[in-house]
């Protein structure tokens, strides 16, 4: 197995490339971060997604801070199209059950057109 290459890192969100895989892989540390660090952090994404030419993330956002309404607009007008302009199809979201976030994310998901991108969740990374 190969090492998992760092692609962005902030102190709220590792960003990776598994090779293995041929995902790109984000791990949130549960810390709050700004509107600007947070949109930095997914504009993060579509840089690991267009290096690696992958089309799936995996983000454990188990720890992942609360979303303001804001960013969580800006997801679904901006950050999206570009995201799925650079690859993204497929994404497996690991959350805390019964989290704020755990409805926020899956709110924003649900609004993604489902035949553009494939979301399936998950409770563990197991």
């Amino acid at each position: 197995m190969k090492p998992l290459e760092r692609i962005f890192s902030h102190r709220a969100c590792e960003i990776y490339y598994n090779e293995d895989l041929h995902i790109v892989q984000t791990v949130w540390n549960d810390i709050t971060v700004s509107s600007d660090e947070f949109r930095a952090i997914l504009n993060g994404i579509i840089k690991a997604l267009r290096k690696s030419g992958a089309s799936i993330v995996l983000a454990d956002a188990r720890r992942m801070y609360k979303i303001d309404p804001l960013d969580q607009q800006w997801i679904l007008d901006d950050w999206y199209p570009r995201a799925v302009e650079a690859g993204f199809q497929y994404q497996g979201l690991i959350l805390a059950p019964e989290s704020y976030n755990e409805l926020a994310v899956k709110t924003i998901s649900q609004k993604y057109e489902e035949h553009v991108v494939h979301t399936h969740y998950f409770t563990t990374i197991n």
